[in-house]
């Protein structure tokens, strides 16, 4: 298992300007993407004055295709369940030290921590307008 979380997939954003782009070179796709991308677009500048959108999804895939674009750190992975934390994953890695170690029998996990944001969208670009 590879976690991409969004303080990973947030990294990575396509600007409107880079969907134009794609739009003009990917005869197959661009449009398609350009069209299906507005209504997120429109959403992340209303809510978030960003300039296009965070690169979630796409980046889950850019990992399986180029691995190398990202860091990664291994250990177990729990999901906590109640508080302020709720819904967030805790990755213990072998230099994080618990008074009450009961994750000594989890299996390990990858977790991406960082992303050559510019690689991925380079990768993109290059895969749809082939």
């Amino acid at each position: 298992v590879t976690v991409a979380g969004l303080d990973v997939t947030q990294q990575s954003v396509m600007s409107n300007a880079y969907i134009e782009k794609l739009r003009d070179e990917s005869a197959t796709y661009g449009e398609f993407i350009y069209q299906i991308s507005r209504f997120y677009s429109d959403f992340h500048k209303e809510s978030a004055g960003l300039d296009g959108f965070y690169v979630h999804d796409s980046s889950a895939v850019a990992y399986l295709l180029a691995p190398e674009l990202f860091k990664i750190k291994q250990g177990p992975i729990r999901v906590i369940c109640e508080g302020p934390a709720i819904g967030m994953t805790l990755c213990k890695t072998a230099e994080k030290v618990f008074p009450v170690d009961d994750w000594h029998n989890k299996p390990k996990q990858q977790v991406c921590t960082d992303v050559d944001s510019q690689g991925l969208l380079d990768l993109y670009f290059k895969t749809l307008c082939k």
